[in-house]
C-alpha cells in the first residue's frame, strides 16, 4: 500500500498517516542531527568516505575541512549532538552546543559586516546587499 502511495503520489505521496517522504525526512535529519551532530547525508557521505564529515563544521570552521580522519585534532570541537556519551563512565551529558553555536553567529557577523549599502552598478554581477536596514540578493539595474 506504501509503495502505492508513493508510486502515485511521487515524492510528496503520503507514506504515514499524513507524513510524505520530504517530511519523514526532515524528522530523520533533525533527530540525527540533535542525537549524533551529523544528519543523515552526513552519516551516509562518511560512511562511503570513511572520514568524519560534517558540512556546516566545514563551512564555518578554517581549521576543518567537510571531511576530516575520524579522531584528527581537527574534529576535537565538532558539534556531538545534544547528548554525548563519556565514554569512562558511560553517563551522558549535554553536549557544548554554545561553542558551536557562538562560532556560527561570529561566521554569520563577519560574513554580514562586508555586505555593502546599495544596488551593484550596472555590469556588476548579483551580490547581497543592504537596503533600507535589510540584507537582500539584488541584482544591478538595467543600463539605459
Amino acid at each position: 500500500m506504501v509503495g502505492v502511495g508513493v508510486g502515485l503520489g511521487g515524492c510528496a505521496g503520503t507514506v504515514i498517516g499524513s507524513l510524505t517522504l520530504g517530511q519523514l525526512g526532515l524528522i530523520g535529519d533533525v533527530v540525527s542531527t540533535l542525537a549524533t551532530g551529523r544528519d543523515l547525508a552526513e552519516h551516509a557521505l562518511s560512511f562511503l568516505l570513511g572520514r568524519d564529515c560534517r558540512f556546516a563544521e566545514g563551512a564555518l570552521r578554517g581549521d576543518r575541512a567537510m571531511c576530516e580522519l575520524h579522531g584528527s585534532p581537527a574534529t576535537e570541537g565538532d558539534f556531538q549532538g545534544i547528548f554525548a556519551g563519556d565514554s569512562d563512565t558511560k553517563a551522558v551529558e549535554a553536549a557544548p552546543a554554545d561553542a558551536a553555536l557562538i562560532r556560527y553567529a561570529d561566521a554569520r557577523e563577519r560574513e554580514f559586516a562586508a555586505v555593502r549599502d546599495g544596488l551593484p552598478e550596472p555590469g556588476e554581477a548579483p551580490r547581497l546587499v543592504r537596503l533600507n536596514g535589510r540584507i537582500v540578493y539584488a541584482m544591478a539595474p538595467r543600463a539605459p
